[in-house]
């Protein structure tokens, strides 16, 4: 995957305004794609595009958790919205949606049941701007899955797939246009029927093959279960589940210097 691309200086996100950059990030590797070579572990660090990073520190975290348990970093492209908190989330019992629809009202549920490059759907793109698309929606059914979620229980929304960046050039052409970045808004269904924003600026992926997660606690208390979420950004759904924060009493962590 790609990292350090929240952190970009001078990102230009409209005239006069400016992302800020998000100076830690944590990217996951999963157990089957490292391995020691001769009692140690080996990684290297590329940058093929021509772009300037620079790097203050790098550490490894090894994190022992119980066998069919997964573990996250809080970790997001933020854009208005809350910054990532870079705290560990434990998820013990996904909660995958039991039906999904793509913007055209075509079933993809099953497309987002696992993390294997098989999209959700592919995102109508407005070819003037790179990186832009025209506003598109993914809905979600959890049905009665929700019912037992108290309005204390932390609860999360993980989001696996990638995000095409808009250049700042780009970014500034499609403002002469007015177009701007639409990061990924949330709703929920009410039992009237209405659509009702619960998390206005959820972001967007920090570059390829990434999770993010997004803070849904207190936030889906009720008998609705029906979530949309929507942007006009080139974004690909390739797994999404809603858990509970198991918590970190059965998960051990060690930091890994550099040798």
């Amino acid at each position: 995957t790609d990292f350090a691309g929240v952190g970009g200086l001078g990102y230009f996100v409209a005239p006069g305004e400016y992302a800020l950059p998000q100076v830690l990030e944590h990217v996951k590797i999963e157990p089957e794609q490292l391995c020691a070579r001769d009692g140690a572990y080996e990684l290297r660090i590329t940058e093929p595009m021509e772009e300037v990073a620079y790097i203050d520190q790098l550490e490894l975290l090894a994190i022992d958790h119980p066998a069919g348990w997964r573990v996250f970093p809080d970790e997001r492209l933020a854009v208005t919205g809350s910054p990532p908190t870079h705290e560990l989330l434990v998820v013990d019992k996904p909660i995958f949606p039991k039906r999904a629809l793509d913007p055209q009202g075509r079933d993809c549920t099953e497309q987002l049941a696992r993390v294997d490059r098989i999209y959700a759907y592919q995102p109508q793109l407005d070819r003037r701007f790179f990186g832009f698309s025209q506003a598109h929606t993914l809905e979600l059914d959890f049905g009665d899955q929700l019912a037992d979620v108290a309005a204390n229980q932390r609860l999360f929304l993980f989001i696996s797939g990638y995000l095409e960046y808009p250049y700042s050039q780009t970014a500034y052409a499609a403002s002469q246009a007015h177009v701007g970045w639409e990061p990924i808004r949330i709703e929920r269904q009410t039992p009237d029927g209405r659509w009702q924003t619960v998390v206005a600026d959820a972001g967007a992926f920090g570059g390829m093959a990434r999770t993010m997660t997004v803070d849904m606690t207190g936030l889906l208390v009720g008998p609705s279960s029906r979530l949309r979420l929507t942007s006009n950004l080139e974004i690909y759904y390739d797994q999404l589940f809603l858990a509970r924060d198991a918590g970190r009493d059965q998960v051990q962590l060690q930091a890994l210097p550099l040798v």
